[in-house]
């Protein structure tokens, strides 16, 4: 339930936008990164909703037992038993 920055990377592209800040690589990074605290620092309603919005989504999407399920599906499909 905390406020994230990432790296606006591929394998964070599936994280929306609501539930962390993402700074491009290169030469924007750093300019960004510092924006984005800034922001962070001066805003506790931002702060306070992507924490909230990333607890949500990973409760929704990352549960341990749809984890799991995904893993026994891919299993199974692998086994030849889906």
């Amino acid at each position: 339930g905390k406020a994230v920055i990432t790296s606006n990377l591929q394998q964070f592209a599936e994280w929306p936008d609501d539930v962390c800040l993402k700074a491009d690589p290169g030469p924007a990074q750093e300019p960004m990164l510092r924006f984005y605290l800034r922001c962070l620092v001066q805003d506790p309603a931002l702060r306070t909703a992507l924490g909230d919005n990333a607890r949500r989504y990973v409760e929704t999407h990352h549960a341990l037992e749809r984890s799991a399920a995904g893993y026994m599906a891919f299993l199974a499909g692998l086994a030849g038993r889906s």
